[in-house]
């Protein structure tokens, strides 16, 4: 059996252009994750200031845009392999989707009539719905190139099969 060089297991798939699409993708990731984040904080910061206690559900929501840009973050490094930690995506698609579900039930069918407050909130019902989605082709992409790789062939000879 041939081991692998480290070199072997550190390199991105696809060279350059896979290396970039994967960054914008996570750039895009951390985006959504942080607009998120802010839209929520907004309600949060505006009970906080009235002496309110916080809402479970907009805790929730920036709970999982944390984890999503700690998660993203930790990616971005190039000595980490994303795919092999496809599971944890599919763990944040299921947070994404339990949260897309949540807002739209609330705010799905209601009319905003010049309201500031719940136009942002159906705003930010859409961004989970794109973080949901991100999330889930995080997951069949990691899923994919962690199959691939396991079941694949060497770099450099093509012969010796990937365990």
């Amino acid at each position: 059996m041939v081991k692998k060089s480290i070199a072997h297991r550190t390199e991105k798939p696809h060279g350059k252009v896979g290396f970039f699409g994967a960054l914008f993708f996570r750039l895009v990731q951390l985006i959504i994750a942080l607009v998120i984040a802010g839209l929520y904080g907004e309600d949060l910061r505006r009970a906080s200031k009235l002496g309110q206690a916080a809402h479970s559900k907009w805790v929730y929501a920036e709970i999982v845009a944390g984890l999503t840009a700690i998660t993203v973050l930790v990616y971005m490094v190039p000595l980490i392999r994303s795919e092999m930690f496809w599971m944890w995506d599919i763990v944040l698609f299921i947070f994404w989707t339990a949260l897309f579900g949540v807002f739209a039930d609330m705010w799905l069918h209601v009319k905003c009539a010049g309201n500031g407050s719940c136009n942002r909130m159906k705003t930010a019902m859409w961004f989970d719905l794109v973080g949901m989605l991100l999330m889930f082709f995080s997951a069949a992409g990691g899923f994919y190139f962690w199959r691939k790789g396991r079941h694949g062939r060497s770099t450099f000879t093509g012969r010796s099969a990937i365990v």
